[in-house]
């Protein structure tokens, strides 16, 4: 009898031993599915916040941002619109949002600064463009690599041209009139070749009034440390699309060969340099994030 008992209490501790190691697998295994589950809404949650993040950026609404630069030479107040990196896009029927624009800016002469066309997209839309700003606002073109990648660059001047829009390459004039205190100059892109681009920015140099307030339209930023050692008290460039991807106060661009000068108001001592982000809605097949297209307004004063 003894032995009997015995063996059935080995039986019940074997068998019980069994049903612990069952239930303890039985634990492991839920709790790993549970812990796959809150894994995979976690993952779920982070796509979805990523979403989120990335449908709130693009945004191709046209932002008109404002800039004022003050100099004792400027006679007066008078507003500047600068356009830059257009690229032939398309602002409506005719361009009418963007015209539209620039009329309720009601500035006193348009800067148009460079990669105005586009080497991929037809001129329709750059047509329409110059043909809302002909006899409207006193105009200024500079080239930008894009025109010098159509290989008909010359041509591409002889139309703006025939707008009644002045073609800066390398002159100086005054703005409007001389008796406003402000000289523009322009110079061609550094695609035109780089001896051609500094004999056209010293030819500049050469008709500047001393008495007058400089002005320099130039379509890349990254010059802006040589520009500001020659004392023009303004610089307008693109160029960048303001780096076309931004993070709101983290990064002001990083998917542009520019690092310095992505976007916004830089200054060098008494030099400043505004770098438009551009009007293009894409970036060849890259869309603009928290970077809208830019309409860039200067307000030209003297100072009290």
């Amino acid at each position: 009898m003894k032995s009997i008992r015995i063996m059935r209490m080995k039986k019940l501790k074997k068998f019980l031993l069994k049903k612990f190691q069952e239930a303890v697998k039985d634990k492991e295994r839920k709790g790993g599915n549970m812990n796959k589950k809150i894994i995979f809404k976690l993952l779920i949650g982070a796509a979805a916040a990523f979403s989120f993040f990335i449908l709130l950026g693009i945004n191709n609404h046209l932002n008109v941002v404002q800039y004022q630069i003050q100099d004792e030479r400027i006679k007066g107040n008078m507003k500047i619109a600068f356009i830059s990196d257009y690229h032939s896009e398309d602002y409506g029927e005719k361009q009418e949002k963007l015209l539209k624009a620039l009329e309720e800016e009601h500035p006193d002469a348009v800067f148009l600064g460079g990669d105005i066309f586009d080497d991929k997209k037809p001129y329709e839309n750059v047509l329409e463009l110059l043909e809302g700003l002909e006899g409207n606002y006193e105009t200024y073109f500079i080239t930008g690599n894009h025109e010098f990648r159509l290989e008909n660059t010359d041509e591409i001047k002889e139309v703006v041209k025939s707008y009644g829009i002045h073609v800066l390459a390398g002159e100086t004039v005054p703005l409007i009139r001389e008796n406003l205190g402000v000289d523009i100059s322009g110079i061609d892109d550094e695609d035109a070749g780089y001896e051609g681009f500094y004999q056209q920015f010293e030819k500049a140099e050469e008709t500047r009034r001393e008495e007058a307030d400089s002005i320099l339209l130039s379509h890349r930023p990254e010059y802006f440390d040589y520009y500001a050692g020659k004392g023009y008290n303004l610089v307008l460039s693109g160029h960048t699309h303001g780096g076309i991807w931004r993070i709101p106060k983290i990064s002001n661009g990083f998917l542009s060969s520019e690092r310095k000068y992505m976007g916004g108001k830089y200054q060098i001592e008494n030099s400043n340099l505004i770098v438009g982000r551009g009007l293009a809605k894409w970036t060849g097949v890259l869309f603009r994030l928290y970077n809208p297209p830019e309409l860039v307004v200067v307000l030209l004063g003297g100072k009290d």
